[in-house]
């Protein structure tokens, strides 16, 4: 280093903060695309999930209190108003099940399809599984 001009070990000098900044602006981008991709997930995939997932708790109590409303007073309406909570409940299930084909724990995926928790046949209302309460198989309805 002693033989080197000047000249020399200020290229040699410069040379070495020019890598030293390239490796940090390196390591700065490949972080900042981390960080991208976590907050992408959250944007496009976990917030809308837990929306899709509060929206179904709200209608399947709101489906309860006008099965509730109707039982007290018989009102047919109540009856209608249920059916259009259902449908929501309905279209909520289909958004869920495409978000959760998408979520990132392979456990989760089936529990996210709502599918194993709902079924539902127009010509006889919609039932719950037998795992969370009346049976379909046994005639057993919501």
């Amino acid at each position: 280093m002693k033989n080197l001009k000047v000249s020399h070990r200020m290229y040699l000098g410069f040379t070495a903060v020019v890598v030293l900044l390239a490796v940090a602006i390196g390591a700065t981008l490949w972080k900042v695309s981390a960080i991208k991709q976590g907050t992408d997930r959250i944007v496009d995939l976990r917030t809308p999930t837990t929306q899709a997932s509060a929206r179904m708790t709200n209608d399947i109590n709101a489906s309860l209190a006008t099965l509730r409303g109707w039982m007290l007073t018989g009102n047919p309406a109540f009856k209608a108003d249920r059916a259009l909570v259902w449908k929501d409940v309905s279209d909520t299930r289909a958004a869920m099940d495409d978000l959760s084909k998408n979520w990132t724990n392979p456990k989760n995926v089936g529990i996210g399809h709502s599918s194993c928790l709902l079924a539902q046949r127009p010509s006889r209302g919609v039932m719950l599984n037998p795992y969370w309460g009346p049976a379909p198989e046994r005639g057993e309805y919501a």
